[in-house]
């Protein structure tokens, strides 16, 4: 953020780099400009562990918003289950013994590795349900004293539950914390302050034990995080596999200084914050002009760090499909 304020935006946009409406527009500029397209630094190559609950399953942290590839030893199809029309004939047999497993009509096929979204978690690490905790947190930074964090979800017989844990410093404690009076079975959602430090929310069984719950960032207050779940993954026996992923970048508003802006491009950014201001002033032509001036700036970019002199496609028609690769 620190760099914007020095570059084209902060010359151009007409708002005091030390005012909060400036970092506000370049926050809305990028949230916008991610969602118009896949951008270079918004799609990245990453590792991701596969927890089990009880099936294989990914949860995604914070940075990303979606899951393009999965690739663990073999390549696994990454699947949106709207609906899908399917004949009632032997397609439907053949979809039906290649994505369940089943043995419908008497046939058993391979089957096949399928990554698909079954929603979100507000944790990384989920309560079993059959062994009800309290939830501890924890900050980091000594400033946090007095910020909310609440829980909600259910108790271990299944009635709605709710705690708001108000961080103190307890006696003989360095940092705040704070643990809730009310025992959880799942964790539905959770809402806490923006806060100085991290906060690190555990279960605990009030005999000393502690197990991982999940940890927020600074600028968190509703976390959400996406949950893929694996299909076809027999092999993945190790309690704490890792698989790599293509991923959609997830927009974090930047904040400090220090924080980082996802749109690289400060050529876009000053368009479509141009293009913003525009659009608040009732000049929608002139945001639309602004807005492609920026789009066309992001494809510009992503021409030159991906020329098309480096794109090769081989075919080779009369092999087996096996031999038939794309570039």
């Amino acid at each position: 953020m620190g760099q914007v304020k020095l570059g084209p935006v902060g010359r151009s946009c007409g708002i005091a780099t030390t005012s909060p409406a400036f970092v506000e527009y370049v926050n809305d500029a990028t949230r916008q400009l991610i969602t118009r397209g896949n951008w270079w630094a918004t799609v990245q190559p990453m590792i991701v562990t596969v927890v089990w609950s009880p099936h294989p399953v990914l949860i995604c942290p914070r940075e990303i918003e979606s899951i393009l590839a999965v690739n663990e030893r073999y390549h696994a199809e990454v699947k949106n289950f709207w609906y899908k029309f399917v004949p009632w004939n032997d397609e439907f047999r053949h979809w039906f013994n290649e994505f369940t497993g089943g043995n419908f009509g008497g046939e058993h096929h391979h089957h096949k590795r399928v990554a698909y979204n079954i929603g979100t978690t507000p944790v990384t690490s989920q309560i079993n349900p059959t062994k009800p905790m309290y939830v501890r947190a924890t900050s980091n930074n000594v400033l946090d004293v007095g910020i909310n964090v609440t829980i909600f979800g259910v108790d271990g017989s299944g009635n709605p539950a709710q705690a708001t844990l108000v961080l103190a410093i307890p006696p003989g404690q360095t940092y705040p914390m704070n643990v809730s009076n009310v025992q959880f079975g799942q964790i539905q959602r959770v809402v806490k302050d923006l806060s100085n430090g991290y906060i690190t929310c555990q279960q605990d069984d009030n005999n000393g034990n502690l197990l991982p719950l999940s940890i927020y960032q600074p600028s968190e207050q509703t976390p959400e995080y996406t949950v893929m779940r694996l299909d076809g993954f027999g092999h993945l026996h190790h309690p704490l596999p890792f698989i790599s992923v293509v991923a959609k970048l997830a927009f974090i508003p930047a904040l400090a200084d220090t924080d980082n802006v996802l749109i690289e491009n400060q050529d876009a950014l000053r368009d479509m914050v141009l293009s913003i201001r525009k659009k608040e002033a009732g000049d929608v032509a002139g945001a639309a002009q602004y807005e492609s001036s920026a789009i066309h700036e992001l494809n510009r970019d992503m021409e030159t760090r991906f020329p098309d002199e480096q794109f090769v496609v081989e075919y080779f028609q009369n092999s087996t499909p096996q031999r038939r690769r794309i570039f």
